[in-house]
């Protein structure tokens, strides 16, 4: 995406590119999960001890009712280690409670997260997590909401910087790090950044709509395609795109590297489009031979 960003800015100067910022959050926490090895312990001996165990599962849930099983996360979906490892931190003491009364004889599993549990530091691993880190899964949610405002998301990212920056401890100053290099190889962030100072959306709307809007290439969440927005056409493309039609963005190309420029990145985005053939202007030769050798042209 970055390279095809970058080539298409070669063509349009004013297009600038985000990536998606619930991305961006989400590789933050994969960092802390990497730095948390007492606590990633916990969450995934705990899974293994209840999946496809009925009846560790009935005796769980006999012994603590008004408490959910523990959180099974996955690594592809996005914030749930942090879930499990926030459920962990609220209820590990009843957890170690119900998990002490399995045979250990019955699964290794049992052993290994008796052991997990009874680690001396493995308390005040997920209280660090719950108290500096508590906020990202929501923000990973708010984040990947729909119409989410530009304002809003530029004030999520402000937050979760403000929070890791009155962190304690040497482990947050590493995180810092990683999230600000993350911002810094977002083409766009500047710009949204920027354009997030101000109080309300309608106020940008108003100071842009003294402007042309550049097209913005903007990259979904995890659970939806990467879409090609163009607000409105800016003054370099008015001879290119006219306004939109009721059936969606008509394109006209200048160029046939633009043209195939375009459904590459089309196709690459996997956006649903339609394409007229472009034009080749190839000179068409004649031969007659049963015409008079000396007729003129604008006889023919």
């Amino acid at each position: 995406m970055l390279k095809a960003a970058a080539s298409l800015k070669v063509f349009y100067t004013q297009l600038i590119h985000v990536t998606c910022l619930a991305h961006a959050v989400h590789r933050v926490a994969e960092d802390i999960r990497s730095r948390f090895t007492n606590v990633n312990a916990i969450i995934y001996t705990v899974k293994k001890v209840f999946l496809k165990a009925p009846s560790r599962i009935f005796s769980f849930k006999t012994a603590l009712p008004n408490i959910s099983l523990p959180q099974q996360p996955v690594l592809t979906r996005w914030g749930t280690w942090l879930h499990a490892a926030l459920y962990n931190a609220d209820y590990l003491g009843d957890i170690q409670k119900v998990v002490q009364t399995f045979d250990e004889e019955q699964a290794v599993a049992i052993i290994e997260a008796n052991a997990a549990i009874s680690s001396s530091s493995v308390s005040a691993d997920l209280a660090y997590v719950k108290s500096n880190f508590g906020n990202l899964p929501g923000a990973i949610t708010a984040l990947e909401a729909r119409d989410l405002h530009l304002v809003k998301a530029v004030k999520i990212m402000r937050g979760i910087e403000e929070n890791l920056n009155q962190a304690p401890g040497s482990v947050v100053t590493v995180i810092v790090d990683k999230f600000n290099r993350i911002l810094q190889r977002n083409p766009g962030w500047k710009v949204m950044a920027i354009a997030g100072r101000t109080n309300t959306s309608e106020s940008i709307l108003r100071d842009t709509t003294q402007q042309s809007i550049p097209p913005t290439l903007h990259r979904g969440g995890h659970s939806s395609p990467s879409t090609l927005v163009t607000s409105l056409y800016f003054s370099e493309m008015r001879e290119m795109a006219p306004p939109p039609t009721h059936d969606g963005l008509k394109i006209h190309t200048t160029t046939k590297q633009i043209f195939d420029l375009m459904q590459h990145l089309l196709r690459d985005l996997k956006q649903e489009y339609h394409t007229y053939s472009f034009p080749r202007y190839k000179p068409i030769q004649v031969f007659d031979k049963r015409l008079p050798p000396n007729m003129l042209t604008e006889d023919l």
